[in-house]
């Protein structure tokens, strides 16, 4: 799990209340809810999630009032959601992190998650959670990745003076390389052959 706090480790004291941030986050689009901190558990309670959330489960049941082992949406969820929400509760910080479930059905979500605390009468008693879907923009970079480790692996090696290419320590010329070896599919990249960079 990739979790790190926020550059500010500030929490949501006297801004509004619980009752006023919970429904704030009803409203919101992306996933939202909010875990009760249960001490004598060691463990948090879902209070409040929106609908998008509540599809993201996808449970026939209502999550509401279950600690987070009993809400499985998927199989590492709860472990990781109850790391997290210990070291925000713990720590007074924020944490942020990029996540990947597999669900039940076997499709995989990338998710951004955050927690901020909550604080009344000088304790978190309350960590606030919004879960923004990554998917399509995790699997457009691990693509682009792929394309650049393809572009990155067809390079050669190309003599600056005499244009000669090297291809497996044999340096041929252009015309016979591209015949040859490459069919001309890669620009070849600048390089000194051994006669050049003597003469």
């Amino acid at each position: 799990m990739a979790c790190v706090p926020a550059a500010t480790s500030s929490t949501l004291v006297n801004i509004m209340t619980l009752d006023e941030l919970s429904d704030t986050l009803l409203s919101l689009p992306t996933m939202a809810a909010v875990l009760e901190v249960v001490p004598e558990l060691e463990d948090f309670r879902l209070v409040r999630v929106n609908d998008p959330l509540k599809a993201f489960i996808r449970s026939d049941e209502d999550p509401v009032g279950r600690v987070t082992g009993e809400f499985v949406y998927s199989r590492s969820a709860p472990e990781r959601i109850h790391t997290m929400a210990s070291a925000c509760a713990t720590r007074r910080e924020v944490q942020i992190s990029e996540e990947t479930f597999l669900l039940r059905d076997g499709s995989v979500i990338h998710v951004r998650m955050t927690m901020v605390p909550f604080e009344q009468q000088d304790r978190v008693t309350h960590i606030v959670i919004t879960m923004e879907d990554t998917t399509e923009l995790t699997n457009l970079r691990l693509a682009h990745t792929r394309q650049l480790a393809l572009a990155a692996s067809g390079f050669v090696e190309m003599c600056a003076w005499c244009n000669s290419i090297n291809a497996d320590g044999e340096w041929l010329p252009p015309t016979r390389f591209v015949e040859e070896v490459r069919h001309g599919d890669d620009a070849p990249a600048e390089h000194l052959c051994p006669d050049c960079a003597t003469g």
